[in-house]
């Protein structure tokens, strides 16, 4: 009888134990709920017209029994009932079947292992050639131990302190060495043995690795460690190769020069015997063939008749497949298995070698295991069923173990004509061995490519295996569990909006309506609820689906009908109430402006690739519109990008992204605490031209400007009195960002003071034929004073992504959302200002405006008279150097000839040899020479021999102001491109002596070894751009190889840290819990909230002490109740001791364990090492004496740092001090005991 369960409830089980290996074949057997017999999947009907005498076959497409789609193993269909559980499809989990394989073949997934091991075994005698009862498995045994007993940092040391216990014991016979090792380890670890065996393992990182070192080690040069001869029955054992993962091939013939006869298979088949054949010979080959070939019923004697004819010198190579080898593994284990067992936890002895089952059994195949129907499900297409890839590699299995039956039964004596034609179409030979071995080699490839289709590249039409479904970027876990395709998400084109806030995001209606978030309705959104549901989905703000207390969604139309539904609905919609406690209705409303989005663009390379954004809805877009600003966080540009949209589906979640995932809480990024969020290009441009000292503003566009930076804003706005009262009331640009600034800090909390420095430089206030002015009260020096900027330009230092800018410190006074309000109105405002420009008119002494953009014209890029005469004179000496540099480099007379300097170079870069280091000097030389004539081509063009100079000059004004560009575009328009590398060097010559054909062979000239004089603004003769265009292209190939390989990178590291956390005890640990670091960082402080701590910004702390201290301390606290005399106390100990240290001359290098190696003088290292561990704590305290004091424990390692105050890293303790107490007469406690409490909320992140 069927049941309906709701999602959720579904019945489940929990596992106890987890276990990775291979499964036996008992165990297959009781998984498995049919043996797979039968190589076809459906039935055929056969119709037979008797007019054209032919027979027409149709596949009617039942599954057939004992197939691989029998019923058994799970329904086809939503409708149909399991035969196995009597579940319908949906609650069904499928059953497993089994292919039972008529002779074992390797297990391609440890096949690496099974041929190690057979490299570390010898074939003769059947036992392990690094003999398992040796000196070196004793120390492993004993080692692995340890771990046992949690004591793994003795593990280390057993191998050269017990080397001499270890060799009179036998770890492997006798029945009391656990407990007589046991005594050792327990001496050694310095810890009674009761407490060792009470120790409960449990695996930690660090511990799991030194284990693995240990036993890689051991299997490197021990097990694995391949012996031409076996030290215990001396006989020689051959070389391996590996055939394909098909085969192992034994040659034996290193011992003989000649051999008599060999029993090889190569890459194409089976291969006859080379040696001519007589009738003796024949029989003495069937005889041969007929062990080799008889491998369904192998046993001990079948490999000892093979090692009887290698040893007589008839057989010299050997060709073991999975039956010999597994035969071969079983008769090492009754003779090594027990180091086996210690050294691999896979191969495990549930049952204690009961029922003839050898753990070794697990590195082979004898069934395999069928997984069930609705796991690789028919596939349907124009009516015709179609088979899963995994079914075609399973039946290939099949048909490939029937081939071995028929072959069987041949061998036999069934001369079947069935079975012959069956035989000699699927596999070659011209002798029933050779087709039985031509059949295992293909068994064995059909059992490898359902693993992993590389192991089967013979195969023109082969298929993924499991290891291709799996692994990669297109595999199951990335593309379908990691990665998968998710609902209630947008993509689209991102195009800039600088008047959107630098956290919204705007959205297209055409989005906002697809969009829907779940909200339950209650009492205080029922009204609303009741609105959007009239207004159905196609009316902006509306809902699309409407879900009942029961669970039933409906979907809301625009149908007559479905409206009359949709009112229905709205007045029959009631919440639940404390009376009535019920499922809560919800309605699937619109996207609305506020919503909080996760917005990310791909590659996500950090954290804030993804950010919550405020959603604000536009009509009659289609792209998405975000803020300049974000996009350095998402390495974006508006040349095509695309971004992702989630929205989230809780109120929950909502209030998660907007409280830690929005923009403003990743103003800083975690790795140097650098700013991300910034305004960049022509908001620099228009800041600066704004704040110069001579912009004046009437009352008109004052209010216009601020009015726009304020775009939705309901409080009053405070606005300054006017710098200028007469003729005319004017204010200044600097005063529009002060009444920005002093409106943006929220209300009760202190303004801020900031005295900082622009990123334009001093030079660029420089009148010409006037000195340079000093920097005081410059505009290069930038003064805020209560919130007011009195002097100062604002450029990319301030409003950019900058360090220690205003930006950054508003964020650090008054919390992320001062931040975010203060650049998008910055944005808002020198957008609009940027179509502004102050003009002086002719006729007036007053201003007004002209609205234009910034634009860069050549005029800009223009070089007086003057300047260019002395450039061309650079250039003209530069190009007659060529000769000179030769003949320094050289060591060449002053008198050499231009013919002895052409034989000179020839000889250079035509030496047999290669090029040494004279092409490198003469490569440094001509660097050097070229230097200076740069140098005078810079100086005499930029900035100072340009047409218009700073700051109306628009290029100039973008590098100077860091909008965008550097010194080196200005040089290479105005002055000159330079010298042009490739990979650190000149071009490169061709044999002929030549950089390009139109130079002439060895020339010396700079020209030659491309140097380019010329400028972008009188353009450059053909060779140059043809130099140019070399360099640009390494500059392609350079992005596109570093960023595969750095992403690659990147991702191996990030799968590699993802599972580390910081807990709170502080320590930084692994998903095992095995300890990283102590601290975070070593220090425990946040790199994100720890930049003001240093000495340099600590003035700037200072100057707003007040609001520093709203920020950390929390209000009507005492800091006497969180322990800071205790700290204070402490430090003041380690400072007396530090100053008491620094008086002596020399530093102590004493410890008790140097006094006792003083002692033991002349003994080996090792033997020191392990005297002083046998050694008490009472003996050890004795050499203690007369050491000199340590220094006391540090403040944060004597008091916890998570409820102390002032219990901060030492360092920062002595820059507090010294900032606080010693630069100045009287103690700063107030500022002291602020900053202990910033340190102190940092250290609780």
């Amino acid at each position: 009888m069927d049941f309906f369960v709701r999602n959720g409830e579904e019945p489940y089980m929990q596992f106890s134990n987890f276990k990775l290996r291979s499964y036996f074949p008992h165990e297959i057997d009781k998984l498995s709920v049919l043996k797979v017999t039968q190589t076809k999947t459906f039935d055929e009907v056969t119709i037979t017209i008797k007019n054209l005498m032919t027979n027409l076959f149709f596949q009617v497409g039942h599954p057939i029994a004992g197939g691989l789609y029998d019923p058994i193993l799970g329904p086809d269909n939503n409708f149909d009932m399991c035969l196995t559980c009597n579940q319908y499809e949906r609650h069904c989990p499928g059953h497993m079947g089994h292919i039972q394989l008529a002779v074992p073949v390797f297990n391609p997934l440890l096949f690496q292992f099974t041929y190690n091991l057979l490299k570390g075994s010898c074939v003769h005698c059947h036992r392990l050639t690094c003999k398992g009862d040796s000196g070196s498995a004793r120390i492993l045994l004993a080692q692995l131990r340890c771990f046992d007993l949690g004591v793994e940092h003795v593990a280390l040391d057993l191998e050269s302190i017990l080397r001499e216990k270890i060799k009179n014991c036998d770890l492997l016979n006798d029945e009391d060495i656990d407990t007589t090792m046991d005594v050792c380890i327990a001496q050694l670890a310095n810890k009674p043995l009761s407490e060792l065996t009470q120790f409960k393992s449990i695996p930690t990182k660090n511990g799991v690795q030194l284990k693995k070192d240990i036993i890689t080690e051991f299997l490197r040069n021990h097990l694995f460690k391949r012996l031409q001869k076996c030290p215990l029955c001396k006989n020689r054992n051959g070389t391996l190769r590996n055939d394909g993962a098909r085969s192992i091939l034994i040659d034996f013939t290193g011992a003989r020069k000649k051999s008599k006869k060999m029993s090889i298979i190569g890459d194409i088949g089976y291969n006859e015997e080379s040696s001519p054949s007589t009738d003796e010979d024949e029989k003495k080959e069937d005889k041969h063939v007929e062990v080799n070939a008889s491998v369904v019923d192998l046993d001990e004697g079948s490999l000892e008749l093979q090692m009887k004819n290698v040893r007589s010198g008839e057989c010299d190579k050997l060709a073991w497949r999975g039956a010999e080898v597994r035969e071969h593994f079983r008769m090492m284990f009754k003779n090594d298995g027990n180091l086996l067992l210690k050294l691999f936890p896979m191969l495990v002895d549930e049952l204690n070698g009961g029922d003839m089952i050898c753990p070794l059994d697990g590195l082979f195949l004898e069934r395999i295991l069928v997984p069930p129907k609705k796991f690789r499900p028919i596939r349907m297409f124009k009516g015709a069923q179609y088979e899963d890839p995994q079914t075609l590699n399973l039946r290939k299995v099949l048909e490939a173990t029937e081939t071995i039956s028929a072959i069987s039964l041949i061998m036999k004596g069934d001369k079947s004509a069935q079975l012959k034609e069956l035989v000699a179409n699927r596999v070659r030979g011209k002798t029933i061995n050779a087709q039985m071995h031509d059949a295992y080699l293909q068994l064995q490839l059909r059992a490898n490519a359902i693993f992993d289709q590389d192991l089967n590249r013979g195969d023109r039409d082969s298929i993924a295996g499991i290891k291709q479904i799996l692994e990669k970027k297109q595999g199951l876990f990335r593309m379908h569990m990691m990665g998968k395709r998710v609902n209630f998400a947008c993509r689209s084109v991102i195009t800039p909006d600088p008047y959107l806030d630098i956290d919204e995001i705007g959205i297209p209606d055409i989005f906002a309506k697809k969009l829907t978030f779940t909200e339950p309705v209650n009492a205080f959104n029922m009204k609303e609820m009741k609105e959007l549901l009239k207004k159905g989905p196609h009316q902006h703000p509306g809902a699309n689906f409407f879900v009942e207390p029961s669970g039933k969604k409906t979907m809301l139309g625009d149908k007559p009908d479905e409206k009359k539904r949709r009112y229905h609905l709205a007045k029959t919609l009631n919440a639940a109430t404390t009376e009535s406690v019920r499922q809560t209705p919800k309605v699937l409303r619109h996207m609305k402006n506020g919503d909080m989005i996760m917005m990310n663009r791909q590659p996500s390379l950090h954290k804030p690739s993804i950010m919550g954004h405020r959603a604000r809805v536009l009509t009659g877009q289609r792209a998405l519109r975000m803020n300049y600003a974000p996009c350095k966080a998402y390495n974006a540009d508006f040349d095509g990008d695309e971004m992702n949209g989630h929205l989230v589906q809780s109120h929950i979640a909502q209030t998660e992204v907007r409280e830690i995932a929005n923009v403003g809480s990743n103003f800083l990024v975690p790795k140097d605490a650098t700013p991300l969020l910034g305004l960049i290009q022509d908001h620099v441009v228009s800041g600066v031209l704004l704040t110069l000292r001579d912009r004046f503003l009437n009352k008109e566009d004052f209010m216009h400007l601020v009015l726009s930076s304020f775009a939705q804003y309901s409080k009053r706005i405070e606005i300054p009195p006017p710098t200028i009262l007469y003729p005319k009331r004017l204010w200044t640009g600097k005063q529009v960002v002060t009444t920005i600034v002093k409106n943006c800090i929220p209300e009760g909390k202190p303004l801020i003071n900031l005295d900082g420095k622009a990123k334009t430089p001093l030079s660029c206030w420089t009148v010409p034929g006037f000195n340079q002015p000093s920097f005081d009260m410059s505009e290069s020096h930038v003064v805020f004073r209560q919130g007011e900027l009195l002097v100062g330009v604002l450029d990319k230092a301030h409003f950019g992504a900058t360090q220690f800018g205003l930006a950054h410190c508003a964020f650090e006074l008054y919390g992320h959302r001062c931040g975010v309000q203060l650049l998008s109105c910055f944005s808002r405002l020198f957008t609009t200002y940027l179509q502004v420009e102050l003009i002086k008119s002719i006729a007036s002494p007053y201003s007004f405006f002209q609205y234009h953009g910034f634009t860069l014209g050549v005029a800009d890029i223009l070089v007086v008279k003057e300047a260019d005469g002395k450039r061309k004179e650079a250039v003209m000496e530069s190009r007659t150097i060529g000769n000179q540099v030769v003949k320094t480099a050289f060591g060449l007379p002053d008198t050499a000839t231009p013919t002895e300097i052409k034989r000179t170079l020839a000889a250079t870069y035509c030496n047999p040899r290669g090029q040494g280091t004279d092409v490198k000097m003469l490569d440094f030389g001509m660097k050097q020479g070229i230097a200076k004539y740069n140098d005078a081509i810079t100086k005499s063009c930029v900035p100072t021999g340009l047409l218009r100079l700073f700051p109306q000059n628009a290029l100039q004004l973008m590098i100077q102001s860091g909008a965008k560009g550097s010194a080196v575009n200005a040089i290479q328009i105005s002055g000159c491109l330079g010298q042009i590398e490739l990979e650190g060097k000149r071009m490169a010559v061709t044999i002929a002596g030549r950089t390009l054909p139109s130079f002439r062979c060895f020339d010396p000239s700079p020209r030659a070894g491309g140097y380019i004089d010329q400028r972008f603004l009188t353009g450059m003769n053909p060779q140059e751009l043809f130099f140019h265009t070399m360099a640009g292209r390494e500059g392609l190939i350079d992005t596109a190889v570093k960023t595969s390989r750095s992403g690659y990178l990147q991702r191996c590291i990030i799968k590699h840290l993802e599972g580390i956390r910081v807990h709170y005890d502080s320590t930084v640990r692994d998903h095992d819990g095995s300890v990283i670091q102590f601290r975070y960082g070593e220090d425990g402080m946040d790199t994100t909230k720890a930049t003001f701590l240093n000495k340099k910004t600590m003035p700037f702390l200072e100057d707003n002490l007040e609001a520093v201290t709203l920020a950390s301390k929390p209000e009507g606290v005492n800091d006497n109740n969180f322990g800071v005399n205790e700290t204070e106390k402490r430090y003041k100990k380690i400072t007396k001791w530090k100053k008491k240290a620094s008086k002596s001359e020399k530093k102590s290098y004493f410890s008790a364990f140097t006094n006792f190696s003083a002692e033991n003088a002349g003994l080996d290292k090792k033997r020191i090492l392990g005297m002083w561990f046998e050694l008490s704590l009472e003996e050890r305290a004795e050499y203690a004496r007369g050491v000199p004091k340590k220094c006391p424990e540090a403040v944060d390692e004597r008091f916890n740092p998570t409820c102390k105050l002032g219990a901060l890293p030492e360092k920062m303790l002595d820059e507090i001090e010294g900032f606080c107490t010693k630069t100045r007469e009287e103690p700063n406690d107030a500022l002291k005991r602020t900053l202990y409490w910033k340190g102190e909320f940092i250290n609780n992140f």
